[in-house]
């Protein structure tokens, strides 16, 4: 009855993805691989030994066995933490535990089986300390445990997960301090360089997905999943393989969590509130600010060591005065056409010129304008000349300046409000230990509203 359930469930929800199926991602062979050496304690190849990889959180076993010079490869391993369990007839059992797999890594494990029986098992701890021996290329990884630990700042929009690459070797960054709405790693996008190459360059992965834009390469805005369904982020900084191309930059690729073989979940909460912030110095009272970022995720087994869910959702929300700051609007006498107050620097009338009087000059090949006269007073536009967009719009020209000068004569100020959703599902189905089918379907929505003007 049990089976019967689970395979009407997997089903349904196959039948419901497909039916979705351009929003979906699939997860393609950009997981880590594990590679090693397997030899006896005279350091002899063992041949035709039994590897068996398993993955501690989910159970899925992968096997392979050694060639005849002793080697063994899993070419495609989803990340996570392994362990690996070598047995040959004749010696004991070697077992490898806590082998953290990465993205776009290779992990070696080398064994060396000791004399005995099959039923003695040898334990080793894997190194948390990994050389990276196979090829040139840079990177650097970050796990969940990372970012769960370290702070990541509210600044006018999600947390994102892009934030953290901007502490590894080799990138820049020149981050803005702007309160006003920025999305998900917008000020990244404009800012960052890695390894020296360009801005614009670089190039994100979801589950080994390119996030491919016409417009930006790896858009840092266009992030899919909050920080709470990452399960590790990787930078491949240079020398980076074949596979990847379109960008003089660096590589960011994401893997997102998935269900385990115990059911788990997390809910979360950040928030931001003016009423803990300072007023700044032009401000006479403390801008409104309040910012809310909040969600959850939850993951499991469907069927255990078989099939695995993982599901998140969230929310932001930012509302925020804008901080008031000086800007220049029209004086009222530029308001009535009198421009005979506008000078530079040096105390010079800035001359304003009418463009209905263009003419050309076919000798010197140039064209004039004559300067803007009212009843014989230059730099004056009659009032007769005002439009009738000009006359509705003038109205509304703000009249409290805060001093008499012609530029940054008025306080300004404004307000932002944001809110967008994000959710998601993941579904990893075993077929066997050498195909395996993942599904990732992210959705979300969002609105913004932008207004400035006058506050005070």
């Amino acid at each position: 009855m049990t089976n019967k359930v689970v395979r009407g469930v997997l089903g349904a929800l196959l039948i419901t993805l497909l039916a979705a199926g351009q929003n979906l991602l699939a997860q393609s062979s950009l997981g880590g691989s594990v590679s090693g050496s397997v030899t006896d304690p005279s350091g002899a190849a063992v041949r035709d030994a039994s590897v068996k990889l398993t993955n501690e959180a989910t159970g899925v076993a992968l096997t392979t066995t050694t060639t005849s010079a002793g080697q063994f490869v899993f070419p495609v391993v989803v990340v996570g933490t392994y362990t690996l369990a070598v047995t040959s007839q004749g010696f004991s059992q070697a077992q490898v535990t806590g082998l953290s797999v990465s993205p776009n890594k290779n992990t070696p494990a080398n064994v060396t089986l000791k004399v005995g029986t099959t039923a003695t098992t040898v334990d080793v701890q894997a190194s948390t300390v990994q050389l990276e021996t196979e090829t040139a290329e840079q990177s650097t990884s970050i796990d969940q445990s990372t970012y769960a630990n370290l702070p990541l700042a509210l600044n006018g929009a999600p947390r994102s997960p892009t934030a953290f690459s901007d502490l590894m070797p080799g990138v820049t960054d020149a981050p803005s301090n702007s309160s006003t709405f920025n999305e998900p790693g917008e000020n990244q996008i404009f800012s960052q360089s890695v390894n020296g190459g360009q801005t614009l360059a670089s190039e994100i992965y979801y589950d080994g997905v390119s996030q491919m834009d016409t417009n930006v390469a790896g858009d840092y805005r266009n992030q899919p999943v909050p920080v709470e369904a990452i399960s590790e982020f990787t930078l491949v900084e240079n020398n980076y393989s074949a596979e990847y191309s379109r960008t003089p930059g660096g590589i960011l690729s994401f893997n997102t969590r998935s269900g385990t073989n115990t059911w788990h979940g997390e809910a979360y909460e950040f928030n931001e509130n003016n009423a803990m912030n300072a007023a700044g110095w032009f401000n006479p009272v403390v801008p409104a600010e309040r910012q809310n970022e909040f969600g959850g995720s939850a993951g499991g087994f469907i069927k255990r060591d078989k099939a695995f869910v993982f599901g998140y959702g969230g929310g932001f929300r930012f509302n925020a005065n804008q901080p008031a700051s000086l800007t220049t609007i029209p004086t009222a006498l530029m308001v009535k056409g009198d421009f005979t107050s506008y000078h530079d620097s040096s105390g010079n009338v800035i001359p304003i010129y009418d463009p209905t009087t263009t003419t050309f000059n076919p000798v010197t090949g140039n064209y004039t304008r004559q300067q803007f006269s009212c009843n014989g007073v230059l730099n004056v536009i009659c009032p007769s000349r005002f439009t009738a967009v000009a006359n509705g719009f003038i109205p509304y020209i703000p009249t409290n300046y805060v001093n008499s000068n012609n530029e940054a004569n008025f306080l300004s100020g404004g307000y932002t409000s944001d809110q967008f959703n994000r959710w998601g599902v993941k579904f990893d189905y075993n077929l066997t230990d050498k195909n395996e089918w993942d599904c990732h379907d992210p959705e979300g929505s969002g609105e913004r509203s932008r207004f400035r003007g006058d506050e005070y």
